[in-house]
């Protein structure tokens, strides 16, 4: 029962979010040949942690600050039904955060001979920013999630971080090229949550969780989830442009029929039930846009 519990509290389908980021850093540092399997598969298993970490904090935080409650829409929480005690949540993201550090520290002790000390200890603060930014999104006294900056932390840390670190890790250099396409996953990231928040409306405007979409309300939070997708593909398609080699490169925007799909149902949708499949669509969208635009670099 706990193990079934605990995987819940994962959420494991959000983790291709965190995929898409780390494959895309990795993959355009291979494109120019100076990719390292090590590097890839640290920083692969790390970003998996710090997802993991992300969604379990947010489980015990929207607990304890009652944004999860009888009216909310959405998978099963695990603190707020008491299948997992406060204390045994407590506990997990005690046991995920050093995880994080022993799977960063060993990142950067694998990339140290490309990057230097300095950008090494650069490094290590922002992982450990991204580790802060994780747990106080909703578990803290004061959490920043329930201010409307959720989507700009999503933005940073599932976008321009999560590819633009891996990339500089892989190659010790910053093609400046690489922050359009980090900023199109970080804009899908949020668009992600735009949903998840667009879902939780209801539950959120009554606990005070002041999202961007209990700001906006919910017909403009629907135009700006618009903005977010086309941007993101205009971010993509700006990258394919200035890097143009073959008309092939620009196969990769059929995927984002997907995108535009998930845009139309999400404008349409009058009730919170029929928004829930459209988060995990949209984040399998993302990766299935993400693994395209990869294959693009190689054709």
């Amino acid at each position: 029962m706990k193990t079934k519990a605990w995987l819940a509290a994962f959420r494991l389908h959000t983790l291709p979010l965190a995929l898409s980021c780390i494959l895309l850093g990795n993959a355009i540092a291979f494109a120019e040949g100076k990719g390292s399997a090590l590097i890839f598969a640290l920083s692969f298993i790390t970003a998996i942690i710090l997802q993991i970490l992300s969604n379990v904090a947010n489980d015990y935080g929207d607990f304890k600050n009652g944004a999860d409650n009888e009216t909310r829409v959405g998978p099963a929480r695990m603190t707020q039904q008491k299948i997992i005690s406060e204390s045994e949540m407590k506990r997990g993201i005690i046991i995920l955060v050093i995880l994080s550090l022993i799977c960063g520290l060993s990142l950067l002790a694998a990339a140290l001979p490309k990057i230097g000390w300095l950008s090494a200890g650069i490094l290590l603060g922002i992982g450990i920013l991204s580790i802060i930014a994780a747990i106080t999104y909703t578990a803290s006294s004061k959490p920043y999630g329930y201010s409307g900056w959720g989507d700009l932390s999503v933005f940073i840390f599932f976008g321009l971080v999560g590819v633009c670190g891996p990339y500089y890790l892989e190659t010790g250099t910053m093609n400046m090229m690489v922050f359009l396409p980090a900023a199109g996953i970080g804009l899908l990231s949020a668009g992600v949550l735009n949903v998840n928040n667009i879902r939780d409306y209801e539950s959120d405007k009554d606990a005070g969780k002041k999202t961007i979409a209990v700001r906006l309300g919910l017909a403009i939070a629907k135009m700006y989830h618009w903005s977010i997708l086309i941007s993101a593909i205009l971010l993509f398609f700006a990258f394919a442009y200035f890097s143009y080699q073959s008309t092939w490169h620009f196969l990769f925007f059929l995927p984002g029929i997907l995108l535009i799909n998930n845009g139309i149902k999400v404008g349409k949708s009058k009730h919170a039930k029929e928004v829930v499949p459209l988060l995990k669509k949209l984040v399998i969208a993302t990766l299935i846009f993400t693994l395209s635009f990869i294959i693009s670099l190689w054709v």
